[in-house]
């Protein structure tokens, strides 16, 4: 098992199964091993380590979060985590009809009179990420805003 942990928001990514496809994915063989993995939550930098040389003082204060390898490497290439995911039409339905937008990320598609939808970022903070589809814009994300005031009451 290896964990890789982002200390600038508090998370720690336990990456469990196999072994040899953890190693190939996100270990000692792939291209982010140790230091160039992206935190999935605030896209700073994060570190990987074996879980045996992780300090347990250290751990007890990170929002632990156990995945596979395969979702771990999705979540190196922005695909969120998989609590992540939920992205059926009446979850989405429900949420762009009780959150007003407050902000949306976009950028302009060169020689066209065109953008592209990046995200959305809702009143409450949760952002939902856009991708293109063959009959249209696709939903492939809705994260939570962070609550750093929940993590200080959980003790974390």
């Amino acid at each position: 098992m290896i964990l890789i942990i982002c200390e600038p928001c508090a998370i720690c990514l336990r990456v469990m199964g196999d072994a040899e496809e953890i190693d190939h994915l996100v270990g000692a063989q792939s291209d982010f091993w140790p230091d160039k993995f992206v935190c999935p939550t605030c896209e700073k930098s994060c570190v990987g380590l074996h879980e045996v040389d992780a300090d347990p003082r250290v751990l007890n204060h990170l929002n632990l979060i156990e995945v596979g390898p395969e979702d771990a490497f999705k979540a190196m290439h922005g695909m969120g985590l998989p609590h992540e995911g939920d992205c059926r039409a009446e979850v989405v339905d429900e949420l762009l009809r009780t959150q007003p937008v407050r902000k949306v990320k976009t950028k302009t598609i060169a020689h066209t009179l065109r953008c592209r939808i990046d995200w959305l970022e809702l009143w409450d903070g949760t952002r939902v990420y856009f991708g293109a589809g063959a009959e249209g814009a696709v939903v492939y994300r809705i994260t939570k805003p962070v609550s750093h005031v929940e993590r200080l009451d959980d003790g974390r």
